[in-house]
């Protein structure tokens, strides 16, 4: 292949071209290792060395990111392509790193879910871990095993504020949250139903079904005097 062009992009780095399409980038000091200069032929030894270097800074790089951050293989991915890797050196490089669960989706998911749990619904966990780039199918599993691992009969939970027997993680947590804005209505003013409505659609834009909530609202104001 011939190298047709070698251009400057940043401080010491070096764009290289073959055939007239992008390839690779090198160093300053790599253009004088292996001889790059416009019109030379390279031949596949050269492009092997070239490659084997190229592949050795791109597994450096990744193991350098996670030194700061947990990283989803999408988002090391993205970084690595943001680098101008060329997309087998990308692969090779995530393969190295995966291969010692340095990069692990499914640890990456469950830790996020344990972290959110109390906090998100499964709907605003799945989301984000989309954006994060974890597959759909790894996201619903993760969150069946968060259920199965922390089934409520395990915890010894006060039965009265809903958070016992069988009830689901989504159950409890929608309890929480409606119980707690249900005690700051003042007794002599009591939810008419343009504010239960209006509580209901808070609730479902956070990912609540419909049906869940109703059922929870009912629970919560079966005994109470503060609706109406």
């Amino acid at each position: 292949m011939t190298v047709t062009a070698v251009e400057e992009y940043k401080k010491n780095k070096y764009r290289i071209y073959l055939n007239d399409a992008f390839a690779f980038v090198l160093y300053k000091g790599d253009l004088r290792h292996f001889d790059i200069t416009e019109g030379r032929e390279l031949d596949d030894a050269d492009l092997a060395q070239i490659r084997a270097e190229i592949v050795k800074r791109a597994k450096l790089r990744t193991m350098h990111l996670l030194q700061s951050r947990d990283y989803t293989e999408s988002a090391m991915r993205r970084k690595l392509k943001e680098n101008l890797y060329p997309e087998d050196v990308i692969e090779e490089a995530l393969a190295y790193v995966k291969g010692y669960h340095y990069i692990d989706d499914r640890r990456y998911a469950m830790s996020f879910i344990t972290s959110h749990a109390a906090s998100l619904t499964n709907r605003q966990i799945s989301e984000k871990l989309r954006m994060k780039g974890i597959a759909a199918e790894l996201i619903t599993e993760c969150l069946s095993d968060y259920e199965a691992e922390h089934e409520m009969s395990d915890h010894g939970f006060d039965a009265d504020d809903g958070t016992s027997g069988n009830r689901s993680r989504e159950e409890q947590l929608l309890y929480k949250k409606m119980g707690d804005k249900l005690k700051r209505i003042p007794e002599d003013a009591p939810m008419d139903h343009a504010a239960k409505q209006k509580l209901f659609a808070s609730f479902y834009r956070k990912g609540f079904s419909l049906s869940l909530i109703e059922r929870v609202y009912e629970e919560l104001t079966r005994d109470s005097g503060n609706v109406t």
